[in-house]
């Protein structure tokens, strides 16, 4: 009983990990706590989703236990998840890429294309997270070029991925527009996506000329 001591601690307004019905774990807070049970909130998804937990629950865990602390390192060019409300006043998720760190933890991101918006949030809020938590990473991401240097100028993006960042729009997978591409595709010979887009999205065509895909080969450029 002593390793649960921390639970009996546990108050409104803490940080945990929280695993999901899902089995996803997901940084989260508390909303209110009793004796028995704590009301949790899943950091960046709506309240309706919030759920009552037992304090001794094996689903929470401490923070960071089984979530990344990734606003502690976050830096410009990472990409990350946005919420913004679109001119139609309806609240979607996109990707995005940090642009500016003020000295008092407030964000700027960059997201969109051919126009380009910013959204401006605490490093905290719950209108940024994780790349990954609700966007699907397979799905097409357009950027400037500006971005696009933005992200390509991030050590950090070049440590943690195997493929190379296009360094032009020209030189870019026209699917995801962000990494180098390096697939030839057979038999149109169009040269046009990226390794790692072509393991997301088995193409039955090519995405240029739509002919049907016979095979596709990996080339060094």
């Amino acid at each position: 009983m002593a390793t649960d001591t921390w639970r009996t601690q546990l108050n409104d307004g803490d940080y945990i990990d929280c695993l999901d019905c899902d089995n996803r774990w997901f940084e989260s807070v508390i909303v209110y706590a009793t004796d028995t049970n704590l009301m949790v909130h899943y950091r960046g998804w709506q309240s309706s989703f919030d759920v009552i937990i037992p304090r001794l629950s094996f689903r929470i865990q401490p923070r960071f236990t089984h979530t990344k602390n990734w606003r502690e390192r976050l830096t410009v060019g990472d990409m990350v998840e946005v919420k913004s409300c679109t001119p139609k006043r309806v609240w979607m998720w996109y990707i995005g890429v940090v642009r500016d760190i003020s000295s008092t933890g407030h964000v700027d991101v960059t997201y969109g294309f051919p126009r380009e918006y910013v959204t401006n949030v605490h490093i905290e809020s719950d209108l940024i997270m994780y790349l990954g938590t609700h966007v699907r990473t397979s799905q097409k991401i357009v950027f400037s070029p500006n971005t696009i240097l933005l992200i390509s100028d991030n050590q950090k993006n070049r440590e943690n991925t195997h493929f190379k960042i296009a360094s032009s729009v020209d030189d870019s997978c026209c699917v995801c527009l962000i990494n180098k591409k390096n697939v030839l595709i057979l038999p149109c010979k169009h040269l046009c996506v990226c390794s790692i887009c072509s393991n997301t999205h088995p193409f039955t065509k090519c995405p240029l000329c739509q002919r049907p895909t016979v095979q596709v080969m990996t080339v060094f450029v």
